[in-house]
């Protein structure tokens, strides 16, 4: 069975994937908009409107919101990306037209009461303050500023103090009236639901009540590199017993051919799993840190490729150094084929795993229609990662694992500044 792709008399197009074996359906609603899109005095301004979403409409208090959707132990939220928002339920499959009225319910007759934005604005800025006390989380943003620095990708999706006050109701409301609109939207469902009537459903309830929406607008990535060679940003935490490390390299973005897969593969063999090379370099072998991962972020025009381990404030400048040294050897030597072969069975199974629930389907297939105005099936995209080439994963870690290609955030008690640009030698 293959996901299908419907248009709506509206000409809203709806992503489906009929999983007649499940218990539940999640339907979601896609828009074209995200935090890179903000503008800068403005930012965190898509993701405080994406919290108002759930406090209240014209029909339902905030409450009553809340009580609808988690009435059959099913339940609603949203996340805002840099490029995209989705807000999305989960419900018993029987309950579908229940849950899809309350989802639509939300998406076109939220008030934005005033009271809840000021109220909300509060909620935020105890969301920010709780990254910012995170150190981990603290590196992730502080790398983010490094690779892009003075560009909305540098910013914190949820924006900083500063700019979450100058947030009015205003543009709140004027920032979802130009965008929510039916030319920046994808419907995803996923579940136990038959496509036709989840179709005839959700044109029901959507009708023309959307305008037609203006598409974003946004600063194209600067590819940069650093010129003088590894850029690094250390903050100092005396009240810490770890140092938290993030190390992050410019990647390219979806619309680039191919790449895409092999960033995946390069992925998993360097440290998305436990038996990748960092895991076995530094927790197994050494034992100078509890966890270590790599994560791959892709955008439409850019991406990331990005390194994250807590260590020792002892290991910190060595932690790099092996690091740095696994990086090369892959830009150095061809992946094996039996490893090569490895990575590609681990991508291929942990999706079929992952997309055994509804929820995970129904973003798969929302945001791929979202990105590329089709829905590929399973098959197609497990044999684009078949036909991964070591000499492919090769040519990506030259351009990619370079020191002028290099940003390395790093909060914890102490640091030696020269130690670690050591660290970063041939």
């Amino acid at each position: 069975m293959k996901p299908q792709v419907i248009t709506l008399a509206n000409g809203v197009p709806l992503a489906i994937m009929e999983m007649p074996t499940m218990e539940s359906v999640s339907v979601g609603v896609f828009v074209d908009i995200g935090s890179r899109h903000d503008p800068a005095p403005l930012s965190g301004l898509a993701h405080f409107a994406e919290h108002l979403f759930f406090k209240g409409t014209t029909n339902r208090t905030a409450r009553e919101l809340s009580l609808a959707t988690e009435a059959n132990g099913g339940g609603a939220d949203a996340f805002t990306s840099e490029e995209h928002t989705c807000f999305y339920l989960r419900t018993p499959a029987e309950d579908f037209d229940a849950a899809a009225e309350i989802l639509l319910d939300m998406f076109i007759n939220s008030t934005f009461p005033a009271a809840e934005v000021e109220r909300e604005r509060e909620v935020i800025s105890e969301e920010i303050s709780m990254y910012y006390e995170q150190p981990a989380s603290r590196a992730e943003d502080l790398l983010c500023q490094l690779m892009w620095p003075k560009h909305p990708l540098g910013r914190a999706i949820s924006g900083d103090e500063k700019s979450l006050r100058r947030i009015s109701r205003a543009h709140l409301v004027n920032h979802t009236k130009a965008h929510y609109g039916r030319k920046n939207i994808v419907l995803a469902v996923a579940g136990k639901v038959d496509p036709k009537h989840a179709a005839a459903t959700l044109t029901k309830l959507l009708g023309n009540k959307l305008g037609s929406g203006k598409r974003p607008t946004y600063r194209p990535e600067p590819r940069l590199h650093f010129e003088e060679g590894p850029r690094l940003h250390l903050e100092l935490r005396e009240n810490t017993d770890q140092t938290q490390l993030a190390i992050g390299f410019h990647a390219p973005g979806r619309d680039k051919l191919g790449s895409a897969e092999v960033l995946k593969i390069l992925n998993i063999i360097l440290g998305d799993n436990t038996s990748s090379r960092l895991w076995q370099e530094l927790r197994e072998k050494r034992g100078w840190c509890y966890q270590i991962e790599t994560e791959a972020t892709l955008l439409s025009d850019c991406g990331l490729f990005q390194i994250y381990a807590g260590v020792d404030p002892d290991n910190a400048e060595k932690a790099v150094a092996v690091i740095w040294s696994e990086l090369r050897r892959l830009v150095k030597t061809p992946v094996p084929k039996a490893e090569l072969q490895r990575a590609i069975n681990y991508a291929i199974g942990s999706s079929r795993l992952a997309l055994e629930g509804t929820s995970s389907y129904m973003t798969w297939i929302g945001e791929t229609m979202l990105f590329h105005r089709e829905v590929t099936d399973l098959a197609t995209a497990h044999e684009r990662l078949r036909k991964v080439t070591a000499a492919q994963i090769q040519e990506l870690a030259a351009e990619l694992f370079t020191q002028e290609n290099l940003g390395l955030a790093l909060v914890g008690p102490k640091a030696d500044e020269h130690k670690l640009f050591e660290a970063l030698e041939e």
